[in-house]
């Protein structure tokens, strides 16, 4: 963790100020019987959205392909590294920490 600590440090943060946020949010809209209703869901989507950035998202929007959209070529993270950077992004970041960001 030399130059990237702060990064990933960043990214827990962010999360762990979104997901809370998020259900206080919309726990906010409803009636008080459907409050945790609405809080559990707001969990689970976090965790089916993550879910889904790691199996195919990050591939779609960052790995080289044409001009409008990436490849499949990263799909389920494969050929992402957690101690080589990508090149085409940064000389000194891993690839999986950029991912993570």
């Amino acid at each position: 963790m030399r130059g990237y600590g702060w990064l990933l440090l960043s990214a827990v943060l962010v999360l762990m100020m979104t997901i809370p946020g998020l259900a206080l949010f919309y726990g906010g809209m409803v009636r008080r019987k459907n409050v945790l209703s609405t809080l559990m869901q707001s969990f689970i989507l976090v965790a089916v959205v993550s879910i889904q950035w790691v199996m195919f998202g990050y591939s779609v929007a960052f790995a080289p392909g044409s001009a409008l959209i990436g490849s499949f070529a990263w799909v389920g993270l494969n050929g992402v590294s957690a101690s080589v950077p990508f090149a085409g992004y940064s000389a000194t970041v891993p690839h999986q920490a950029y991912m993570i960001y």
